[in-house]
């Protein structure tokens, strides 16, 4: 996909996203139940539909992490190099835990992260502000944030 059409389909994923949580929040049920499926709505379409659509945006501008998983020499370390530097200012692209591989992502990752996120931010305050609506929350938390892999 082009630039272009990326955002066209993040905004349309940010609206649909503002829909579903307003038809929750309206059903009438109680306020209990409510909450409970603005969560599991919320937690699901971000780990869903939204994950998938941000992996291939952020994916455009990611280093080549399989050519260097692919030369990577696992006999000296636990960890796979790349030739652009990361975050942390270092050339480590992942590195493998007791959990699973770690990614380390790049300075431009994180610049194509904070724009997908804030494209689908400011889409939803103007859908709030053209239609006169607030988009109902769930109070309840998740204290671990999701990390993608954008291989």
């Amino acid at each position: 996909m082009s630039d272009e059409e990326f955002e066209e389909a993040i905004k349309a994923l940010a609206v649909e996203y503002a829909e579903k949580m307003i038809e929750i929040g309206n059903s009438g049920k109680s306020s209990s139940i409510i909450n409970k499926e603005l969560f599991d709505f919320g937690y699901s379409f971000t780990n869903g539909k939204q994950a998938a659509l941000e992996v291939q945006y952020v994916s455009v501008v990611s280093p080549d992490r399989k050519a260097a998983y692919a030369k990577a020499n696992f006999t000296d370390t636990y960890s796979v190099y790349g030739n652009e530097k990361t975050i942390s200012g270092g050339n480590e692209l992942m590195r493998w835990t007791p959990d699973g591989w770690v990614i380390h992502p790049t300075n431009t990752e994180v610049e194509r992260y904070k724009k997908f996120t804030n494209l689908f931010i400011d889409t939803l305050k103007a859908y709030e502000a053209d239609n006169g609506v607030t988009i109902p929350r769930s109070t309840i938390s998740k204290v671990v944030p999701v990390v993608r892999n954008y291989l």
